[in-house]
C-alpha cells in the first residue's frame, strides 16, 4: 500500500532525529568517560555538524567539521593574543567568515560562527586553558556527529532498495 508523502518526511524526521540523539549522546558519554570538561559544548557541536539526510553527504560534513575547527582555533588564538571577549568574538566572525569564503567552506559558515562563540564567550573558566577545553570538546564533539553521519549511511546502504525507496519517495509498506 503506498503511503503518503507525511510518511516519507516523518521517517526522515525520524532518522534524523535519532541521529541527533545518537551522536549527542556519544559526545557526552566520551566526555564523561574521559572526564573532559565543557562536555555541553561538545554536545552542541555534535548537534550542529549532523547531517538530515538519509545518506549524509560526507562532503557536506567534513565541511562542517573543517569550519568549526577552524572557527576554534581562531577564537582561541584571539583569546590568547585580545582577551576581550566582545572583541574576541567579532573579530573571530569576521575572520572565520572570510577564510571560509577564500577556502570554499561557506556551507559551513554556520557552524563556524557558533563554533567561535562557543570559544570566545564568557565562561567561568576563561581562561587560555578553559579556551584549549572548549577547542577540545568542539573538536570531540565533530568527530562524533561526523561518525554517526557515516555510520548511519552504511547502516542505510546495508539494504539499497529501502534506502533508495525512502530518498524518492517510493516506499510501499
Amino acid at each position: 500500500m503506498s503511503q503518503g508523502p507525511n510518511t516519507i518526511s516523518t521517517l526522515g524526521a525520524f532518522i534524523y532525529t535519532c541521529k541527533a540523539a545518537v551522536a549527542a549522546t556519544l559526545a557526552i558519554s566520551l566526555c564523561t568517560l574521559f572526564t573532559l570538561p565543557w562536555a555541553v559544548w561538545a554536545v552542541v557541536s555534535a548537534l550542529i555538524v549532523i547531517q538530515p539526510s538519509l545518506h549524509p553527504s560526507l562532503r557536506a560534513s567534513v565541511v562542517r567539521v573543517v569550519a568549526n575547527l577552524i572557527a576554534a582555533f581562531v577564537g582561541s588564538a584571539l583569546h590568547a593574543i585580545v582577551g576581550v571577549q566582545l572583541i574576541d568574538l567579532v573579530l573571530g566572525i569576521m575572520a572565520v567568515g572570510m577564510i571560509c569564503h577564500h577556502t570554499k567552506l561557506d556551507d559551513g559558515l554556520r557552524a563556524g560562527y557558533a563554533a567561535v562563540a562557543i570559544v570566545t564567550l564568557a565562561m567561568p573558566d576563561n581562561t587560555v586553558g578553559g579556551a584549549v577545553n572548549r577547542v577540545v570538546a568542539v573538536i570531540l564533539g565533530c568527530m562524533c556527529a561526523l561518525l554517526v553521519n557515516v555510520v548511519f549511511d552504511k547502516l542505510s546502504t546495508k539494504n539499497p532498495r529501502k534506502a533508495d525507496e525512502f530518498s524518492s519517495g517510493t516506499h510501499e509498506e
